[in-house]
């Protein structure tokens, strides 16, 4: 028997409108933290989002919220 275990199932690349959706932002936001992260990889005309450079990027970002005011 086979064993397919797999422990992310996340893709590396994403196009942009796969990205909105992925993380829950408007393309605009995402247009920013695309710039600040340095995650754009340009083929032609065709642009992909390296998703683990973003996430580096968001978890990077401190919270403006601290944890005791959040409730």
């Amino acid at each position: 028997m086979e064993s397919t275990n797999k422990t992310s199932t996340k893709q590396k690349y994403l196009r942009y409108s796969e990205a909105c959706k992925v993380y829950g932002v408007g393309r605009t936001t995402m247009n920013k933290w695309v710039k600040y992260s340095g995650a754009a990889r340009k083929l032609d005309r065709l642009v992909l989002i390296n998703t683990e450079k973003l996430d580096e990027y968001i978890e990077s970002c401190e919270s403006p919220f601290s944890e005791t005011s959040l409730y």
